[in-house]
């Protein structure tokens, strides 16, 4: 890679890292390109060459946090783990996903308007997410801790009433959060 090339690859870096800090922090409403050009250390200009405008920045954040989702995933699932650590930490991740994140920036990430959002989502629900937790419940199939008779399908939307949680605050009460991890690892008979 040329020295222009590189150049251009760590301002594009550097520009999707500050403007997710920012909207993290600040939410999308409250980010304008002058604050994003300011922390990443480049001019307006510079954004607006690489990305058009503030949604085109957004989208490249997007697909960062996709990507580093991804990876989080497969070290999660790649673990020495047990298996039902390695599910409950996934079940933690996924209710606790937007905590330390601005609700404006919540709000924005949820689009379900945003033809490029839906499509990055839908890519990524089926081309890494869903296999990635088909290989969990595969693995706890095979050790018998998930029946091994309930569909891939079936179990999948299980896990996804379950990102409901948040909703609700529940992570906040983390006595509550754990007698509920029980119950979804357990039923309510509580068997072990």
């Amino acid at each position: 890679m040329d020295g222009f090339k590189k150049r251009t690859l760590e301002k594009q870096k550097a520009i999707i890292y500050h403007a997710y800090e920012l909207f993290k922090e600040r939410g999308m409403k409250h980010t304008n390109i002058q604050d994003i050009a300011k922390h990443a250390q480049v001019s307006q200009v510079t954004i607006y060459n690489y990305f058009k405008n503030k949604d085109g920045v957004f989208v490249e954040v997007v697909k960062k946090m996709l990507k580093d989702e991804e990876e989080a995933l497969k070290k999660l699932f790649h673990s020495d783990l047990s298996f039902k650590d390695k599910l409950e930490t996934f079940i933690r991740r996924e209710v606790t996903r937007y905590d330390f994140i601005h609700p404006d920036f919540v709000e924005v990430l949820n689009d379900q308007h945003h033809p490029t959002l839906n499509a990055l989502y839908d890519l990524y629900m089926k081309e890494v997410f869903a296999p990635l937790l088909i290989q969990l419940i595969n693995e706890g199939k095979a050790i018998n801790a998930i029946e091994h008779t309930y569909s891939d399908a079936a179990i999948m939307h299980y896990l996804q009433l379950f990102k409901h949680i948040r909703d609700y605050h529940i992570y906040e009460n983390q006595a509550l959060l754990k007698e509920i991890m029980q119950m979804f690892l357990y039923g309510l008979t509580g068997r072990d």
